[in-house]
């Protein structure tokens, strides 16, 4: 019966291990992108779901109907390796929009520094 235990408390400790795992590496890459254009355009009327940036991705690139806009994209890695890409020759609306993409990476950060403060207090 001990070892019986014994195992199932491993084996809880592996699964708790590998979501701890899959948690940091999400959280631990930061990705923002901001979009100009009508949301009817990436998602149609009767979807109530929330918009997924891989869903949006493929539907600027295949099916979207109208135009929309990349004003910026912005990616961190964990080791602090980062890819922005802007557009260039933004109209002043679109700078607005630019604005508040950097709030948002500004955001994203912070969530993302107290999630990995707190992985540290729960490991250490």
């Amino acid at each position: 019966m001990a070892d019986a235990l014994d195992n199932e408390l491993k084996n809880i400790k592996k699964s708790l291990a590998s979501r701890l795992k899959t948690a940091a590496l999400d959280f631990t890459t930061l990705e923002v992108t901001t979009l100009s254009g009508q949301v009817k355009h990436i998602m149609d009327n009767s979807s109530k779901k929330f918009l997924k940036t891989e869903d949006i991705l493929k539907k600027i690139k295949g099916t979207a109907d109208g135009e929309i806009d990349l004003i910026a994209h912005t990616q961190i890695h964990f080791d602090h390796d980062t890819i922005n890409f802007v557009k260039s020759g933004m109209k002043e609306s679109e700078k607005e929009l630019f604005m508040l993409h950097q709030d948002a990476i500004r955001s994203a950060n912070e969530g993302r520094n107290g999630f990995l403060g707190l992985l540290q207090k729960i490991i250490v």
